[in-house]
């Protein structure tokens, strides 16, 4: 089933670039696999297909094997989820699932997307926070800047911003 893509509207007005966190005017838009502008494209229409996804796709306050991390348990509150974009080891063995679906045998890369479900429930709208650039280490709750927690909260659907306007 897809879902419909919305960005959250400082992942577009900002103008922040980290390790951690990118905002969407300064993803890297060249002419290679690691092109940021792509990798996020691509994932937007294959959410807004329904198709499976080949990155692993998790809670964010949990380890490889589902347990909490003590230290990003500020995440369960925010229902914040990271899902694994690319690009990834040609060589790698995975597991594809919808983005509804804990992924945890999904490929990994250093490139994530932090995301929520506007409606965690029904799971239908899905708001991309930021893009994150490197993944190692993973953003503590406690580190500054960090685009979670200043993108977690509640916020009104008027204010989110449609991924894909044509299709």
């Amino acid at each position: 089933m897809p879902a419909i893509v919305y960005y959250h509207p400082e992942f577009i007005s900002g103008s922040y670039r980290g390790e951690k966190f990118c905002d969407f005017s300064l993803l890297t838009n060249d002419f290679t696999s690691n092109c940021e502008a792509v990798l996020l494209s691509l994932f937007v229409l294959d959410v807004e297909d329904g198709k499976l996804l080949r990155g692993k796709n998790k809670p964010s306050w949990t380890d490889t094997n589902g347990d909490e991390i003590s230290i990003l348990v500020g995440y369960k509150s925010g229902r914040h989820w990271h899902y694994h974009i690319g690009p990834y080891n040609p060589n790698s063995t995975y597991t594809q699932a919808k983005i509804r679906d804990l992924n945890m045998s999904g490929a990994t890369s250093a490139a994530v997307i932090h995301y929520r479900w506007y409606d965690p429930t029904t799971k239908k709208k899905l708001i991309i926070l930021s893009f994150g650039p490197g993944h190692r280490k993973f953003p503590k709750t406690r580190d500054l800047p960090n685009h979670l927690n200043s993108r977690g909260g509640l916020i009104s659907f008027a204010k989110l911003i449609k991924a894909i306007t044509d299709k």
